[in-house]
């Protein structure tokens, strides 16, 4: 495990299995889920803990969002510019949905409220090219951090995870796993607007969910 600049990587973790007629999900969703199609999302499974509703909660924390590379890929070695970027795209679309009905918060929240785990897992690479173009001193400059993403990350297995935990008790009261990136992108070349689009669809639906199951 490695801490990169406000994210997480994650290297050769195997997945592991849901119930059946739900999508494989790696560790990061540990324990047994009884998952259920999502309702919001074409795409997308999730567990909804009994009356979790009955919290009323409009308050949000977000722990630095993970990549989780799959332990097949070819090619291990990550630019953290690249996978920046779409960590920081994921983060902003979902702050961006969830206002101004559910305020994320940058501390630890007073009150009621959500911690979210959100993790994009089973990413595979290409192997880059040794091209110096685009580099700053301190790394991508960020329209090449995006370009190098959409060119260099291979997306055929990708999912977004993500676990929901009262703030309070740390009890699990919600779990997501999206299949969105893998079946729009379908394991093609991509450019950097597709991948933010499938992100902003993503964030909209999750916070669809939130508004109905848990803001009560």
């Amino acid at each position: 495990m490695k801490l990169l600049f406000g994210f997480l990587v994650l290297l050769g973790l195997a997945p592991g299995l849901l119930l059946a007629g739900a999508p494989s999900h790696t560790a990061f969703l540990d324990g047994d889920i009884a998952f259920e199609a999502d309702p919001e999302n074409r795409y997308g499974y999730r567990y909804i803990k009994k009356d979790a509703g009955k919290g009323g909660y409009r308050q949000i924390e977000i722990a630095p969002i993970e990549i989780w590379m799959h332990p097949d890929s070819s090619y291990k070695a990550i630019q953290v510019d690249g996978f920046k970027a779409v960590t920081d795209q994921l983060h902003k679309s979902i702050v961006t949905s969830l206002a101004p009905d559910f305020s994320v918060v940058e501390k630890k929240a007073r009150g009621k409220a959500l911690a979210l785990r959100i993790a994009i897992t089973g990413v595979k690479l290409r192997k880059e090219q040794r091209d110096f173009i685009g580099y700053t001193s301190i790394g991508l400059a960020p329209a090449a951090a995006q370009r190098h993403v959409a060119y260099h990350a291979a997306l055929s297995d990708a999912l977004i995870e993500t676990e929901l935990l009262d703030s309070q008790t740390g009890e699990r009261v919600g779990a997501f796993v999206d299949q969105s990136l893998a079946k729009k992108l379908n394991g093609r070349s991509q450019t950097w607007d597709e991948i933010k689009s499938v992100l902003a669809l993503h964030s909209k639906s999750f916070k669809e969910s939130l508004e109905d199951e848990y803001a009560r």
